[in-house]
Order: C-alpha cells, then sequence, then structure tokens
C-alpha cells in the first residue's frame, strides 16, 4: 500500500467506503468480472468520467477481467475518490446491483452463459427454421 501521507489519507478514507477498489504504488485500482460487450459500455463510461475530472484513467483487459486503474499523485484525494465512486455506478449500471457486489471470481461465474448451460442440457432444443 501506499505512503499515508497527504492526499493517500483523504484516499484511504474515502476507499473505506469503497472496499473493492485498492491503493497500490501510487495508483488506485480495482479489478471487475466483464464480457467482451460489458467490458466495451463500461470502458466508454470510465473515460467520459476520466475527462470530465481531467484524469488519465487506465483500462486493462484479460479475459473475464477488466483492471482500471488511475494515478493518484498529483491529483486531490477528493477526485480520485470521486471518480472511483462514478466508476462503481457505471460498473452497477453495467452488470446489474447482485453482480457488481461479488468479488471478481464469483461474478465471472454468474453471467448469463454459465447459468443457461445447466438448463439447456435437461430441456431438448426446438430443430431450426430453416436447413
Amino acid at each position: 500500500m501506499g505512503s499515508k501521507q497527504g492526499g493517500d489519507d483523504v484516499i484511504l478514507q474515502g476507499l473505506e467506503e469503497l472496499p473493492q477498489w485498492e491503493l497500490r504504488n501510487g495508483s488506485i485500482i480495482r479489478d471487475l468480472a466483464l464480457d467482451d460487450s460489458q467490458h466495451a459500455e463500461l470502458a466508454e463510461r470510465i473515460r467520459i468520467v476520466a475527462d470530465t475530472f481531467g484524469l488519465n484513467a487506465t483500462i486493462d483487459r484479460s479475459p473475464g477481467n477488466t483492471q482500471v486503474a488511475v494515478c493518484t499523485s498529483p491529483l486531490p484525494g477528493e477526485n480520485v475518490v470521486t471518480f472511483a465512486g462514478r466508476v462503481e455506478s457505471a460498473y452497477i449500471a453495467v452488470v446489474g446491483a447482485n453482480l457488481a457486489q461479488r468479488p471478481v471470481d464469483e461474478a465471472a461465474k454468474a453471467h448469463w452463459w454459465a447459468k443457461l448451460m445447466p438448463q439447456r442440457a435437461d430441456k431438448k432444443l426446438a430443430p431450426l427454421p430453416y436447413p
């Protein structure tokens, strides 16, 4: 975790309300379980929020996971925490409140396709209307 001087105190206090965010190496970081379409939608929303606050957010993608990071210095801590809160709101809007509250591994398992597979095994699929 970063130092607890100056703006970091404000950030640490703010992140107490956002427990899934971490302060690491001078950046706040959040891992999110998203599929590709959710990633695209959230990335666009994050870019808008980052531009509004004048922040340079980094959005990295790996299979099933999106990582959002923003450097905390030399920015006021309030802006960084507000940005994190706006990202959380956008995440909830994209995936829904139930999935947003789950840890990354659990949320990834709960995507619609994971729920669909056991249901399909029990049902016969209708024939396709074309050859």
